[in-house]
């Protein structure tokens, strides 16, 4: 049982820790973002994927160690980390403790910068988008059908109703 605490403790350090690593990446990622730094974008979102993948296999990782625990204790599956906590003493239940509480305001930070991240991206593009429609509405217009081919559009005409 004190062996599978430590390795529960040591993942949630590591998950931790990439997930301090993630943020930083997050931060360059929409600082090339915000000045057009398409190639450190580029990079920077392929470090996030990966990233991601370490901190899903941690996660999942920790998961299982955690309910192996509560195997171990007797305690029932789907008991809350909360009430595992107070269902151990002293030093190891503080420590558990706050480990928990930094991993859920970590997690807490990744999820909203990677929102706010989207939610920048989706509103310049949607901003681009609508720019370049009242611009070129004839290039914008259409598309490509089933086989390939660019659908025909009726060029835009414009009306002088000014005489």
């Amino acid at each position: 049982m004190v062996d599978l605490m430590h390795i529960l403790m040591r993942v949630m350090k590591d998950l931790i820790r990439q997930l301090k690593e993630a943020e930083e990446i997050q931060q360059d990622v929409r600082e090339a973002l915000v000045g057009k730094d398409w190639s450190r974008l580029e990079m920077g979102l392929s470090v996030l994927g990966k990233k991601a993948e370490v901190i899903g296999i941690l996660e999942e990782e920790r998961d299982k160690v955690y309910h192996d625990i509560l195997k171990e204790e007797g305690l029932e599956h789907d008991c809350s980390f909360s009430d595992f906590i107070a269902s151990i003493d002293g030093d190891t239940a503080r420590e558990f403790s706050a480990l928990f509480l930094e991993l859920k305001t970590l997690t807490f930070k990744v999820q909203s910068y990677g929102k706010l991240i989207e939610s920048y991206a989706q509103t310049a593009s949607a901003t681009l988008e609508a720019c370049l429609r009242e611009l070129f509405p004839q290039e914008m217009d259409g598309g490509y059908q089933k086989d390939g081919k660019r659908k025909k559009r009726a060029n835009a005409i414009v009306v002088n109703r000014t005489m």
